[in-house]
């Protein structure tokens, strides 16, 4: 069975701890698990944080099924994260 949604983090390596305890509350509060996350160092991939729009990490950007992405780069507020990406916020 696929995975309900997929995530990526485009972040700088340095900054990756901090990112992912804000996306993994986000995540939790809702008990989401069925979920795949890639994590992209844009230092080394610098291109595919280009060719999604991104200019700015750290960023997380939800992959929609139309092909479509939602992007939160606010990752300092849980409430922000789930609403920006579209998750249950009630």
């Amino acid at each position: 069975m696929p995975p309900i949604f997929k995530l990526t983090l485009l972040v700088r390596k340095d900054d990756s701890g901090k990112a992912l305890s804000a996306l993994y509350s986000a995540l939790e509060h809702h008990g989401y698990t069925d979920y795949e996350l890639a994590i992209v160092d844009v230092c080394e991939k610098p291109t595919l944080a280009r060719s999604l729009g991104v200019i700015h990490t750290p960023v997380i950007v939800r992959h929609l099924d139309s092909g479509k992405h939602l992007y939160c780069q606010n990752l300092a507020d849980i409430d922000q994260i789930r609403q920006a990406l579209g998750f249950r916020t009630e």
